[in-house]
């Protein structure tokens, strides 16, 4: 196990709370905003903050569960499962997993059944995650495959380079089944309303707190801590 202060060189800040709060406060100006007014940049923050928030909480989770502290280690020895989270989170950090499959891991040791994949909340989780990255790392379409037409009247054979649709396309197709998307303009465009403001930060607070829940049952100081600690993800109505 490793130190709060020496956790990949940085102390446990708890921050992920004021992170979400962040998101929260984003999706409420895009409610509060007026009909002429635009909400793209308020539903943008709410989406990067509340995935940040969830990264900030499982490294955060990871350090707490894994500190050294004589008050820590004796939880993890009434608790093994603790212990076995705790290394198996420090592990996926070493390995550079995404903040997605630590949640998966998470949940694994914590109940032995990690998420499933196809099912709320992991399913929208990672879709969350993917819309993050594309607002953070936009790129265009990807080289597809290569495709060999018939021979011209000289007998060569013309090669088509395909270029795959950017990943954007497949999101948007994977978001309108939730009923949360504008239905005008571009991706951003289509982004650009407070449903999925709102979609972004309880999908985040979902799964926080299904992490949370899956912690023994309270009672026990250390346990009880771990969860008013991370008592700041409340879903938005």
């Amino acid at each position: 196990m490793r130190a709060a202060s020496g956790f990949y060189g940085r102390s446990i800040s708890h921050s992920a709370g004021i992170f979400y709060g962040i998101a929260t406060r984003a999706y409420q100006r895009a409610v509060e905003a007026p009909p002429e007014g635009s909400v793209m940049g308020d539903v943008i923050t709410a989406l990067v903050f509340a995935a940040f928030s969830a990264e900030a909480f499982i490294n955060d989770f990871t350090a707490t569960l894994g500190d050294d502290d004589s008050w820590t280690s004796q939880a993890r020895q009434h608790y093994p499962v603790l212990a076995t989270t705790a290394t198996a989170l420090e592990q996926a950090e070493e390995q550079r997993k995404t903040t997605a499959e630590k949640f998966l891991i998470a949940s694994g040791c914590l109940m032995e059944v990690p998420f499933k994949k196809d099912q709320r909340p992991y399913r929208d989780f990672r879709l969350l995650m993917a819309v993050r990255d594309t607002l953070a790392h936009h790129k265009q379409g990807e080289p597809g495959p290569v495709v060999l037409g018939p021979p011209d009247p000289t007998g060569q054979v013309r090669a088509t380079f395909v270029t795959l649709p950017p990943p954007e396309n497949k999101l948007l197709r994977q978001l309108h089944s939730l009923n949360i998307l504008g239905d005008k303009g571009d991706y951003l465009g289509r982004l650009a309303t407070p449903k999925v403001a709102r979609w972004g930060c309880n999908t985040t607070a979902e799964i926080v707190g299904a992490v949370l829940t899956m912690l023994p049952a309270p009672g026990d100081s250390f346990i009880d801590h771990v969860r008013r600690i991370y008592d700041h993800f409340h879903p938005i109505p």
